[in-house]
């Protein structure tokens, strides 16, 4: 699976990238090209079998002239390498191509059915090791993911570790494909990052991320773009300095853009040193969160609305009566915008309306005062 492969990304939460043959690659015979084309069972150096003999090697075809591991039974098939020793605080990348479908063939070919799942075990252990979240292709394109994990200084982490790759049952059976296994030392990273996503919500877009070690991990900086090219820090958060267990984060962006915000995580050192991350995009619909929203005391008025771009506008009040009682500017953005309005001297046990008009839309909510 080294030519023409369609890449794709896992969620959230981990990134895509191809594969590149490497030295450095510690899972040996990890493209299976010394495998025997044809043959079955256990005749695959440097990987073992388990649960039966239906694991070929096969010339693929679709333009890829390099061999591939086919998995095609009714019944759970794993596929593990053989142990490699691991560097406690160290952090390793595995990276895989897979496919699964329901009749062997090209990729893209048959329909998606079932998952090839990898994850890390520990060297003499079944079953993923804490910090590592599994990889699961569930495509019947090539897609190729890549996860990070960082051996533990102490605790319940292993000097050795095996990599394993399972094709879930079906009771129809199906037809998987594992190929170009990397992986790699990375050495000691200021972080390991798990993951970073986005979500939206009535009050902006929420973003998370997880960290599975910090090394000296000064801060956080986020960074938005409305085109994924030009961005802006809009937040900062405190890191944990040094750690070896998980660290969760989050931040808000109150005002996010009207479709699709792009955003970029980086880290600093105490040394003042910067890594970046992947960029993840979140889409925000206008349409899916609310509209304008009021809270109200006597002085001072806070009011939320989402807009549809960037403009002047002018926000009144007014009693029941129709008199009104507070006029002002704003200069609303394309996306969910907050703003105060002071000096309001409004009357308690009262019903006011509080009107925003633009170039194009004018809305209009009440309000209460206790």
């Amino acid at each position: 699976m080294k030519k023409s492969l369609l890449i794709t990304l896992s969620v959230v939460s981990f990134f895509a990238m191809g594969f590149t043959a490497s030295a450095q690659n510690l899972a040996l015979n990890g493209d299976f090209e010394a495998a025997l084309v044809g043959t079955t069972g256990t005749k695959i150096p440097n990987w073992l079998v388990d649960y039966g003999p239906d694991f070929v090697a096969v010339t693929n075809s679709n333009a890829i002239t390099s061999q591939t591991i086919r998995i095609n039974s009714k019944n759970v098939r794993y596929l593990t390498s053989d142990v490699i020793n691991v560097t406690s605080g160290h952090t390793y990348k595995l990276t895989f191509t897979a496919r699964v479908q329901d009749v062997a063939g090209d990729s893209g070919t048959g329909n998606p059915t079932g998952s090839i799942t990898g994850i890390i075990m520990d060297g003499t252990v079944n079953g993923n090791l804490a910090g590592f979240t599994p990889l699961v292709v569930n495509s019947n394109t090539n897609t190729t993911l890549t996860g990070n994990y960082t051996a533990p200084l102490s605790g319940d982490g292993s000097s050795s570790v095996r990599l394993r790759f399972t094709r879930a049952a079906n009771a129809t059976g199906y037809v998987g494909f594992v190929d170009d296994v990397s992986f790699e030392d990375l050495g000691v990273l200021p972080i390991s990052l798990i993951s970073f996503t986005g979500n939206a919500t009535n009050n902006g877009i929420t973003l998370n991320w997880e960290t599975a070690s910090e090394n000296n991990n000064k801060s956080f900086s986020l960074f938005n773009s409305s085109n994924g090219k030009d961005f802006t820090q809009i937040g900062k958060v405190n890191g944990s300095g040094n750690s070896i267990g998980r660290k969760t984060y989050s931040f808000i962006d109150k005002n996010p853009f009207n479709g699709v915000n792009y955003y970029k995580l980086t880290q600093t050192d105490l040394d003042g040193k910067t890594t970046s991350f992947e960029t993840i995009g979140v889409n925000f619909d206008l349409k899916s969160t609310s509209g304008l929203s009021v809270y109200a005391e006597q002085t001072r008025l806070q009011a939320k609305i989402n807009w549809a771009k960037n403009e002047p506008a002018t926000v009144s009040v007014r009693d029941l009566s129709g008199r009104t009682v507070l006029v002002q500017k704003l200069n609303l953005q394309n996306g969910l915008n907050s703003f105060e309005l002071k000096n309001a001297d409004l009357m308690a046990a009262s019903i006011y309306i509080l009107t925003l008009r633009g170039s194009l839309n004018t809305v209009s909510t009440k309000f209460y005062i206790n």
